[in-house]
């Protein structure tokens, strides 16, 4: 999977990162400098450094780029592929794809909450997103989505879905027509 080529192919790149390269490059800006923040005293594997280190520009050897970084863990997000196929995917192995989902998740969701990207959790809050983004259609959808399958018997039966033939968690969505995600409630 090769960034700087997917990046040409618009309707590509949307297909595996549910974003316009527009809108990557906007969540980029923010993206980076949390990065740089978190790299400059953390390791990859989320431990503390002793010291700060003074070029958190500074490539890293899986995921040399900040913009390849980003669209990882996006790819990731979106398609929700197990692990070795992220790491198939961007040739390198599935303990290195393992701590880089764990270190950029959080820095990717830290981004969409300072962006405000993220969608209303509670109900009152969708009139005031929808009169922030000056809308005044919106669409109500039910989806199942993946999840990885528990190990506990009884909780698979919970999550096991005979229509996806795989454990699923339910989620209700409420979206705007540009399929701008204003709300959303994971149902079981």
């Amino acid at each position: 999977m090769n960034y700087e080529n997917i990046r040409t192919r618009p309707n590509q790149f949307l297909s595996v990162t549910c974003l316009y390269v527009e809108e990557f490059d906007y969540l980029l800006s923010s993206f980076s400098s949390k990065w740089q923040s978190y790299y400059r005293i953390h390791t990859i594997e989320g431990k503390k450094r002793k010291a700060p280190i003074f070029n958190p520009e500074k490539d890293t050897k899986t995921l040399p780029t900040v913009e390849e970084k980003l669209f990882f863990i996006l790819v990731y997000l979106k398609n929700y592929s197990l692990q070795e196929m992220m790491a198939a995917s961007f040739g390198f192995s599935q303990s290195q794809a393992s701590k880089w989902c764990k270190t950029l998740r959080p820095l990717v969701f830290d981004t969409l909450k300072t962006l405000h990207l993220l969608p209303a959790k509670e109900g009152h809050q969708v009139i005031q997103i929808l009169t922030k983004l000056n809308e005044n259609k919106c669409f109500q959808d039910v989806t199942e989505r993946l999840i990885n399958r528990p190990s506990d018997q009884d909780v698979q039966q919970d999550f096991y879905s005979g229509k996806k033939k795989a454990p699923t968690i339910k989620n209700n969505l409420i979206t705007t027509e540009n399929q701008y995600i204003i709300y959303i409630l994971a149902l079981q």
